[in-house]
């Protein structure tokens, strides 16, 4: 079971499949074209073409209609295990770090950054900076939101801090 877990997680098993399912479909546009099966005595065509035995086996493995064989669906099937168990086993990782992500920095931890600029907004009111500060804590109230439902790098929420904090002073 382990290792069918490893497997699965493998990105090298999914670019695998990948591979797989492009020859797959590649095979399955040009197998349509060159042997379609929609016109009238197409079977009986192909019964002489290939013999009886040889007919029924490339049936049976789904050569004439590849789209719809067994194989395709398993690769599909195999391809959706594959991206569930990798989504799965980082889950705890993802949660684990975007709720540790922290959006209250103080002005000082904001200067001591590398990349820091400082807003003056020259001729602003007294309205017009409380109206600024309330929607600066309206969109800090929606990144927390956006990041409890969505794991972002912390450069990129860093850099959104950043901005929130120069547009309130």
């Amino acid at each position: 079971m382990r290792a069918l877990w490893k497997t699965l997680n493998s990105t090298r098993f999914v670019i695998i499949l990948l591979i797989l399912l492009a020859v797959a479909s590649i095979g399955g546009i040009i197998l349509g074209e060159r042997f379609p099966t929609g016109f009238y005595g197409a079977e009986q065509h192909y019964r002489a073409q290939f013999g009886d035995r040889t007919f029924e086996f490339l049936v049976r493995l789904g050569v004439f209609q590849p789209f719809r064989s067994f194989w395709f669906h398993s690769l599909l099937v195999l391809l959706s295990a594959s991206l569930i168990a990798c989504s799965v086993s980082r889950l705890r990782v993802t949660v684990k770090t975007a709720r540790g992500l922290s959006f209250r920095r103080s002005p000082e931890e904001l200067m001591s950054l590398r990349h820091h600029a400082r807003l003056a907004i020259a001729g602003l009111t007294p309205a017009g900076r409380t109206l600024l500060n309330e929607a600066a804590t309206i969109v800090d109230e929606i990144l927390k939101d956006l990041v409890t439902a969505v794991s972002l790098q912390h450069d990129e929420m860093q850099s959104v801090v950043q901005v929130l904090a120069k547009l309130t002073r």
